[in-house]
């Protein structure tokens, strides 16, 4: 595996702080320890704080993204789309795993946590995380198409809004998972797909 350049590892360092504790108790100097530099070697590379959270998100959105490019290279059936989607566990890790290499589901909260920090502080955060999500309906909406085209969900069904009922259902349930102490998210998904899928399928 290559070794992180020190921009990198500033930048991981962060994030792995910015997920574990109090994005407001995280200072640029824990994290310049953290990663090994001084603090001045931070601003060689990032403007403050913010500016850290800022590309860390957009580095993490680039990777959820990436897999779910995957799906549609490996041409994965409707079904197999929807069944990962409601695996919420595998899911919301993969958003903390980026940072602090495990696929934390405790860690979902804080992440929508962060992802509105950040969309408070920079309109332009704000407006790069809204072409995510209409670029993830899109590939989604895409899917659905095929699957009309081969037959394997319904062809009654406009695929546009059967994509965004699939992605706004995602993010309902994890902040309903995040909020609710003791919340069996697992189980829940396992519920979600099934009722899903039994109403789009042909």
């Amino acid at each position: 595996m290559k070794a992180m350049d020190t921009k990198e590892r500033i930048l991981a360092a962060a994030m792995e702080m910015f997920f574990t504790m109090e994005y407001n108790k995280v200072t640029l100097k824990a994290i310049a320890e953290a990663a090994g530099v001084t603090k001045g070697g931070i601003y060689h590379y990032y403007e403050s704080k913010d500016h850290l959270l800022q590309e860390g998100l957009k580095f993490s959105f680039a990777s959820i993204m990436s897999q779910m490019d995957s799906m549609l290279e490996m041409e994965m059936s409707a079904e197999d789309v929807i069944r990962s989607w409601f695996d919420f566990e595998k899911m919301m890790g993969s958003y903390a795993e980026v940072f602090i290499g495990e696929a934390a589901t405790e860690n979902m909260l804080q992440f929508m946590y962060l992802m509105l920090t950040a969309v408070r502080k920079s309109d332009e955060i704000r407006k790069l995380f809204g072409k995510i999500y209409l670029e993830s309906i899109d590939m989604v909406e895409t899917i659905f198409i095929k699957a009309q085209e081969s037959g394997e969900i319904r062809k009654d069904l406009d695929p546009r809004k059967i994509a965004l009922l699939m992605i706004t259902s995602f993010e309902g349930a994890t902040l309903l998972g995040g909020l609710t102490e003791g919340f069996e998210i697992t189980s829940l998904g396992h519920d979600m797909f099934e009722t899903f899928w039994n109403q789009v399928k042909a």
